[in-house]
């Protein structure tokens, strides 16, 4: 039982990092792009509150802080590296004006920049793994969940501008990361969904993605990373949700049972999700470049998604070898 949840937990999130290259490559199709960022970010937090199971409030500050703060600075400084080189070479403004301007992004997010935009998520869950130790042994989990998107509602409201503090975001995470969290600890319901026939999970995943569909379309486009949540904040946890079951399912669906080297590949490639989130950005303007287009269709762009998942592989394996703490890993392999 432990392998087939683990696989469907690894193809789950090979696939919401696939969605989110995507959504970071410019395309044609901004519809497509618009639904997939309803979901892809929301998936990651369900399936890290599943995995939760917090410890001694010392003991999980050093762990979360070996296994995302500190990618998040290395991945972060790299970013500032390309993007202020970048900046001199194609503008002429002095190399230290760009670095300082770069820096400012590891805690924000800037509109019409490159971004370190991406790495959020890594101060997110960092805080969230911290915060819910207290969380869960005092508030109920349902009051806080209220409070959060109120909070979410009010800081939206407030602080919409072209430059936000990545880690609000935070409020916006917690009903996510508290779904997954409560349904590994208390009633297990992912579980149960899963297990559930191959001949019903299938229409159930059709179903459940004409649903979210139908209520992006009520919804509209949002940005998470820029505390938006689009027309209406339950409509975006209802679509939000609603996807991302229809892709945890569809991972059940693909889920290998007996072929221990895939396993093997697949471990490797969810351990290299930290470099594909510090890195996409620069590997798809890497690619924009030599290819001299500024958008790409989808088709296409779903190819640049397999190419930067496929290059993180090597690098992932080097890692994982010689410097395992830049992926947040321990010296094992």
């Amino acid at each position: 039982m432990n392998k087939e949840r683990k696989t469907w937990i690894d193809i789950t999130r090979i696939l919401s990092m696939f969605i989110i290259i995507i959504g970071h490559t410019p395309c044609y199709e901004n519809t497509v792009l618009a639904y997939l960022t309803t979901f892809h970010v929301a998936v990651f937090f369900i399936i890290s509150g599943y995995l939760y199971h917090p410890q001694p409030l010392g003991k999980e500050i050093v762990k979360s802080f070996k296994s995302l703060m500190i990618p998040y600075i290395i991945l972060g400084i790299a970013n500032i590296a390309y993007w202020s080189f970048i900046q001199t070479h194609t503008t002429g403004t002095p190399l230290p004006h760009n670095i300082m301007h770069y820096s400012t992004q590891l805690i924000t997010t800037s509109i019409g920049l490159p971004m370190i935009g991406p790495l959020w998520f890594l101060v997110v869950l960092f805080l969230l793994r911290i915060c819910f130790i207290k969380i869960r042994r005092g508030i109920t989990i349902s009051i806080f969940c209220f409070f959060s998107i109120l909070t979410a509602l009010f800081i939206n409201h407030q602080f919409k501008t072209s430059a936000f503090y990545a880690p609000l975001n935070i409020f916006l995470a917690i009903p996510f990361f508290l779904m997954g969290y409560i349904s590994q600890t208390y009633g297990q319901n992912i579980d149960r969904l899963l297990s559930i026939s191959l001949n019903r999970r299938i229409p159930a995943t059709l179903i459940l993605f004409c649903l979210s569909y139908i209520v992006f379309c009520f919804q509209g486009g949002n940005n998470m990373s820029k505390h938006d949540f689009g027309n209406n904040i339950i409509t975006f946890y209802i679509c939000a949700i609603i996807g991302s079951l229809w892709i945890i399912i569809l991972a059940s669906i693909v889920a290998p049972q007996n072929s221990s080297k895939l396993h093997s590949w697949l471990t490797i490639t969810n351990n290299g999700l930290p470099l594909m989130i510090g890195l996409q950005i620069m590997m798809i303007d890497i690619i924009k470049r030599i290819c001299s287009i500024y958008a790409f269709h989808i088709i296409e762009a779903s190819a640049i998604g397999m190419v930067i998942i496929i290059i993180c592989i090597p690098i992932t394996i080097f890692c994982m070898r010689y410097c395992p703490w830049i992926i947040g890993r321990k010296a094992n392999y």
